[in-house]
């Protein structure tokens, strides 16, 4: 019939509209059983019980000292909740996490920037950690049900452009890529696909 059942409100505290470069959005919710799976603004991910519209937990998945924010909507695969983050904008590094869809325990988390010795590392041409940023992973991914794998978009780096590196031309993996990932550990399975050289 049309006739609302219920509605939530998040409560996101309207001082968070700040942290996001592109307005107050949400992309929309995941379902999974008797469940339906949401981000919010301020990077908390939460859990609703699709026919009453309770709360059956929420957990912070940024540091909201920070400017994270979450836009995209979660992906769900085998029970697993999966979210990004926006905010590299302001500085912030991009990351995947997995949360448990029963009660939002933290199953696995990668980071986009490589440190020191991690795959992707050399492509970053001698810049340090502390001076590479951004990659975030703001949109939804796509899931292969046949490879069992997860593609994830991620953002563009930071310093950038190549001015801002001293002129260096580096590929600056894993930024500006689609990242396939194994959905039950985080692992890469395969050739990351870089979409543009910063």
């Amino acid at each position: 019939t049309g006739e609302p059942l219920w509605d939530y409100d998040p409560e996101v505290p309207g001082e968070t509209g700040v942290k996001v470069c592109c307005d107050v959005v949400n992309r929309g919710v995941a379902a999974w059983g008797n469940s339906l799976f949401l981000g919010t603004l301020d990077g908390r991910l939460v859990s609703l019980d699709r026919e009453t519209g309770k709360v059956q937990w929420e957990v912070v998945t940024v540091d909201q000292t920070k400017s994270y924010s979450i836009t995209g909507a979660p992906r769900i695969i085998d029970g697993k909740v999966i979210i990004g983050n926006g905010g590299a904008e302001f500085g912030v590094r991009g990351y995947i996490a997995a949360y448990d869809a029963e009660n939002g325990e933290e199953l696995w988390r990668t980071e986009v920037i490589p440190k020191p010795g991690e795959p992707g590392d050399e492509s970053w041409e001698g810049l340090s950690y502390e001076e590479r940023l951004h990659g975030s992973v703001w949109m939804v991914g796509s899931y292969d049900t046949e490879l069992d794998t997860l593609y994830w978009g991620t953002s563009g780096p930071t310093p950038s452009p190549a001015v801002l590196r001293g002129g260096r031309k580096a590929d600056i993996l894993l930024t500006n890529s689609i990242l396939p990932l194994d959905p039950h550990t985080s692992d890469i399975t395969g050739y990351v696909q870089h979409l543009s050289r910063a």
